[in-house]
């Protein structure tokens, strides 16, 4: 895996979280999407991520960017044949890391938290998007997926 192909991965992937209409993807799908692209697989399962958007169906849960990231390593040991559990642990401890350290660095793992707003509710979804909560989804997304990238090229998990 090349830096060139990295970036250009990423780079993609932002430009489809940042826009709005058809063509849009959440968080987690933009990671996905990202991941998808650097792992050379199939970029429809990016609609595995479909529902992880707003913390789980706009829940509030976990950011999409963080369950774009697990979606992606699940990924990568199935396109890695061979793989069993004991050669994930590595991977499990590294994505703990990058939670942890998602934490860290924007106070919250929680979409409800980060972004402020309910999506849950009738609206809320809206309201988030014209309050401009939203707009801080593509720094989420960019720090995940600069953490993420060195896991996809590690065939030992760590």
């Amino acid at each position: 895996m090349t830096d060139d192909k990295v970036t250009l991965a990423k780079e993609a992937a932002l430009d489809k979280v940042r826009m709005s209409g058809p063509g849009h993807l959440n968080c987690s799908e933009t990671v996905l999407s990202f991941g998808l692209a650097v792992l050379e697989g199939d970029p429809d399962l990016v609609l595995a991520a479909h529902y992880f958007g707003g913390g789980i169906a706009r829940t509030g849960q976990m950011c999409g960017a963080l369950t774009g990231a697990a979606i992606s390593l699940g990924l990568r040991d199935y396109l890695q044949p061979g793989r069993n559990a004991d050669a994930t642990a590595p991977s499990i401890e590294r994505l703990l890391e990058l939670i942890r350290g998602f934490k860290a660095e924007f106070g919250a793992v929680a979409c409800i938290e980060l972004t402020g707003h309910d999506m849950s509710v009738p609206g809320g979804h809206d309201r988030a998007k014209e309050a401009g909560a939203l707009e801080r989804c593509p720094l989420f997304v960019s720090w995940v997926c600069d953490r993420v990238a060195p896991m996809f090229g590690d065939s030992a998990g760590h």
